[in-house]
């Protein structure tokens, strides 16, 4: 971060994305979650009728409120840690980046 601080700015970084492969990081990492989103949302429905992961069924309540796209992206990645690991707490945390130091906010992680 000290070497190359504007590198850990959205617009930054994807502007350097684009530069070297010539595409927009945003845009294919949508597309790419898109194509993605139906398969993992039917393999979370699965795991919670078997009640394989049960903790996964609040994950897929959002979508039962309002079935929208940024929802059913939100549902797919939050679903992740819960659906292949046991213990989840340490593959995501919500925090604010801002107001913790970065050892703080990584402690613990996997």
């Amino acid at each position: 971060m000290e070497r190359w601080p504007a590198l850990f700015g959205r617009r930054q970084l994807c502007a350097e994305f684009s530069r070297i492969v010539t595409k927009d990081l945003l845009k294919s990492l949508l597309e790419g979650l898109d194509a993605m989103v139906p398969s993992l949302l039917e393999a979370y429905k699965a795991a919670v009728a078997s009640g394989r992961r049960s903790a996964m069924s609040g994950v897929l309540q959002c979508l039962q409120k309002e079935d929208t796209n940024q929802n059913r992206r939100t549902a797919a990645l939050l679903g992740l840690p819960i659906f292949f690991a046991e213990d989840s707490s340490n593959v995501i945390r919500m925090c604010d980046a801002h107001g913790e130091t970065l050892d703080v906010i990584l402690k613990g992680m996997q």
